[in-house]
C-alpha cells in the first residue's frame, strides 16, 4: 500500500515542481554532511584504538607484575609456584615440606 503511494506523490512532485534546480544546493550538502561523517568516524577509531592500546598495556603491566610475584592464574584461580621446581627437588633442605 505504501509503494504506491509513493509512486504516487513522486508523480505529483515532478509535476508541479522543478527539482533540476535544487540539486545543485542538495549536493553541496550531502558533501558537507558526507565530510563531517569521515572526520567523526576517523576520531571515533583513533580513540577507540587508543583505549585497545591502554588496555593492553595494562594487562601486560599486570600480568607481568603478578609473574614476578610468583603467582600465576590458572582457570579463574590463583596459587604460589616456585620458580624453579626441579632445585627444590634436587635441594632437599630447600624444598617445601
Amino acid at each position: 500500500m505504501s509503494v504506491p503511494a509513493a509512486l504516487i506523490v513522486q508523480q505529483i512532485l515532478r509535476q508541479f515542481v522543478n527539482l533540476q534546480a535544487e540539486v545543485g544546493s542538495v549536493g553541496a550538502f550531502v558533501t558537507a554532511i558526507g565530510t563531517l561523517y569521515s572526520v567523526l568516524t576517523g576520531f571515533t577509531v583513533i580513540s577507540v584504538w587508543q583505549q585497545f592500546t591502554d588496555t593492553d598495556r595494562a594487562v601486560k603491566r599486570e600480568a607481568r607484575g603478578w609473574q614476578s610475584c610468583g603467582v600465576t592464574w590458572v582457570m579463574s584461580t590463583t596459587r604460589r609456584v616456585s620458580p624453579r621446581p626441579e632445585r627444590d627437588r634436587a635441594l632437599p633442605g630447600r624444598g617445601r615440606g
